[in-house]
């Protein structure tokens, strides 16, 4: 997992013991698993909005 982000394999297990992540980090995290990233909301009416956050453009 950390060479496929390239970083290191303790600041992997930090990501995983964080409780807030930013989305970049969490989308890196996904791309390194050969996955896409998207985001769910369920509104109160039982109708889901997904945002497919690997489509969302990085800012550099």
């Amino acid at each position: 997992m950390a060479a496929s982000m390239g970083t290191y394999q303790s600041q992997v297990s930090e990501i995983e013991r964080r409780h807030d992540v930013l989305v970049s980090t969490a989308r890196s995290f996904v791309a390194a698993l050969a996955a896409d990233l998207k985001l769910v909301a369920k509104l109160p009416d039982g109708r889901q909005v997904v945002i497919d956050l690997g489509e969302i453009a990085q800012v550099a």
